[in-house]
């Protein structure tokens, strides 16, 4: 274990995980003001007599060369289906926090590695936020009782440091492919976006985890799993978000 190596790693994926959350929710208060701007200015277009005597002509041109366009622009807003993937994927991060609570409790991290256990639940803690913040009050504000089970009962049975590691490294892994997984099923662009740019960081936290696990390349494919939605994904029908 190269712990020079880990603490570099460490800096760039926690830049990143600052940089691209950062960069999404500013962009979806952008784009909600831009629509809530909108909404006024057609508000006052309404009831403004005068304003709507200048400006009608040209709003009969643009209802003009609306109707006549085909195009269909992707809604922002996250769809009925959005909200069941980001209530899992919350449910997800917030086991995620469990397990890492988990693995620190266990005693057996060294100072890197405890570090690496502490910056990632944090990360994961701002996820579930971010997602929370986007899907409102039908993300389930909790952990994924299955899957915190599930890894939580593995870091139980972990007798090493590496061995600690090694279920934070599996657990990353299956987030990461789960998030690649739903990319292709999202409908919104904000929550699309929120995804794509939380699903670098997790596949990260599973590089850097491969690092101090000293894994070659070949141990960084996840194995295939046969009761999985796409290669490596965690079925959501499989961990239901609420138990």
């Amino acid at each position: 274990m190269d712990v020079t190596r880990l603490r570099r790693l460490l800096r760039e994926v926690d830049e990143e995980h600052r940089d691209t959350l950062r960069t999404v929710t500013d962009d979806m208060a952008a784009a909600a003001h831009a629509a809530s701007r909108r909404t006024f200015l057609r508000g006052s277009l309404a009831a403004g007599g005068a304003a709507a005597l200048v400006l009608g002509p040209l709003a009969a041109s643009a209802s003009a060369a609306d109707a006549g366009t085909t195009t269909t622009a992707p809604p922002k807003t996250p769809q009925a289906g959005d909200l069941t993937l980001l209530g899992f994927a919350q449910s997800l991060e917030r086991a995620a926090v469990g397990v890492y609570d988990a693995a620190l409790a266990t005693g057996k991290l060294t100072d890197v590695p405890k570090l690496l256990a502490a910056a990632f639940k944090r990360h994961h803690t701002e996820h579930a936020e971010a997602i929370g913040g986007l899907a409102g009050k039908g993300a389930p504000g909790a952990a994924n009782p299955g899957l915190l089970k599930l890894f939580a009962d593995k870091v139980s049975a972990a007798r090493t440091e590496n061995d600690v590691l090694g279920v934070a490294f599996e657990l990353e892994n299956a987030a990461a492919a789960t998030y690649a997984y739903a990319l292709g099923s999202i409908v919104g662009t904000n929550p699309a976006s929120l995804v794509a740019s939380i699903q670098p960081i997790e596949a990260r936290h599973a590089v850097v985890l491969g690092e101090a696990l000293n894994l070659t390349l070949k141990d960084f494919v996840p194995a295939f799993e046969p009761n999985a939605v796409g290669y490596g994904a965690l079925d959501p029908a499989k961990y239901p978000a609420k138990g």
